[in-house]
């Protein structure tokens, strides 16, 4: 199954046009801020996203404590065994993963036989 089809599938996204993107997320506390970077898909026409990492349907928010933007992005291939996702139109957000990354996360989600003969952690 590729990539596209087998997340809609677990996200229910069938008939929906999705593309690749990066999530960013700022957390304050006290005074200090993290950023995160995780990938996601952006659903066309529709003001939430994936994300990937996380599983889970999200929007953009700017609260003084969380502060979540979406950048469409593009895959580009990368050296060793890595994939890029890189911010469209400009802006200069980009996120190196294994090509793996969605088995990584997704493979242990959906049952299969293979799984009665390892051991999952």
């Amino acid at each position: 199954m590729r990539t596209f089809e087998f997340l809609k599938d677990i996200f229910n996204l069938h008939g929906k046009s999705v593309g690749w993107a990066i999530i960013e997320e700022k957390v304050k506390c006290g005074d200090s801020e993290e950023i995160v970077l995780k990938p996601g898909l952006a659903i066309k026409g529709s003001r939430v996203y994936v994300d990937l990492f996380a599983r889970r349907l999200v929007s953009t928010i700017k609260l003084p404590e969380l502060e979540r933007n979406v950048y469409i992005a593009r895959k580009e291939k990368a050296e060793n065994g890595m994939i890029a996702l890189v911010a469209k139109d400009g802006i200069e957000k980009s996120l190196l993963l294994p090509k793996t990354f969605i088995n990584d996360i997704y493979n242990v989600t959906r049952y299969g036989a293979w799984m009665e003969e390892r051991l999952l952690l």
